[in-house]
């Protein structure tokens, strides 16, 4: 396992045209933490994504990883650091184990990918395939291949980047979006397990995935809020975090209720 990464940004900004996606955004991950990214569709989360990552160059700003500007690192070096799950979840005519190590025929990693299915709850789904993880996928190449479901996709990309050990940097851009309330329990109560000491940065809009946060930045139309662990924004006099978690907590109390009626 990599030590895990410190991230500091400052005045970070990103303009489309004449849209700026993200402006003047200035927060720090300190090494080993948990920070949360939250806010509404549109609100630049996936934009900061993609320039922590270095998929695009800011428009104004500086990223530092472990202080050192990540202009001046080399990027594909960098990127072997990073475990990033994004919200569209490719699946290859491959075997569930495939999809996971590749080619590889090494019965540790092997191991290591049927650990990462039992973490993400996925492993007792595997197994009660006809050809567990040999199974294949979709029906391109093998007409009786699986269909996976939304879920279970999205928690097939998590176990990917749990497989992935050796990074320092675990990104998950709403891992959680097409799981049911219980699902993403579930997940998320195992997630200190799941990200393994390292730095992890979780972009969504759904806030349950924030409690268990050490810090919280929360962005709309581009620009950072607020920001501060989940008790000091709650407490927050009429705050915008306040109030969206207490709204989203109402809907899952409704659906809950609703759910022990059926």
């Amino acid at each position: 396992m990599s030590s895990p990464l410190a991230l500091d940004v400052a005045d970070l900004s990103k303009k489309y045209g004449d849209r700026m996606a993200l402006s003047h955004a200035n927060f720090e991950v300190p090494m080993g933490s948990i920070c949360g990214f939250v806010g509404p569709n549109g609100s630049g989360k996936t934009t900061l994504v993609k320039l922590l990552c270095g998929f695009y160059e800011p428009t104004e700003g500086t990223i530092l990883i472990n202080g050192v500007d990540i202009k001046t690192i080399d990027l594909n070096h960098y990127r072997t650091k990073l475990a990033v799950i994004f919200q569209e979840v490719v699946v290859y005519a491959a075997t569930i184990l495939e999809n996971i190590v590749g080619l590889s025929t090494d019965p540790n990693e092997h191991e290591k990918a049927m650990n990462a299915l039992k973490l993400v709850g996925l492993y007792e789904k595997t197994k009660s395939m006809p050809q567990e993880e040999h199974q294949e996928l979709l029906k391109v190449i093998d007409p009786s291949g699986t269909e996976l479901s939304g879920g279970e996709k999205q928690k097939l990309s998590i176990a990917r980047a749990l497989y992935k050990e050796n990074t320092s940097l675990i990104i998950l851009d709403e891992p959680t979006a097409s799981l049911d309330a219980i699902a993403e329990k579930e997940i998320y109560e195992n997630f200190k397990t799941l990200i393994n000491n390292r730095t992890a940065l979780i972009i969504s809009h759904r806030l349950a995935s924030t409690k268990f946060c050490d810090n919280i930045v929360l962005l709309e139309d581009g620009e950072i809020l607020e920001y501060g662990t989940h008790d000091a924004l709650m407490s927050t006099e009429n705050g915008r975090y306040q109030s969206m978690f207490l709204t989203q907590g109402k809907y899952y109390q409704k659906g809950a209720e609703q759910h022990e009626t059926i």
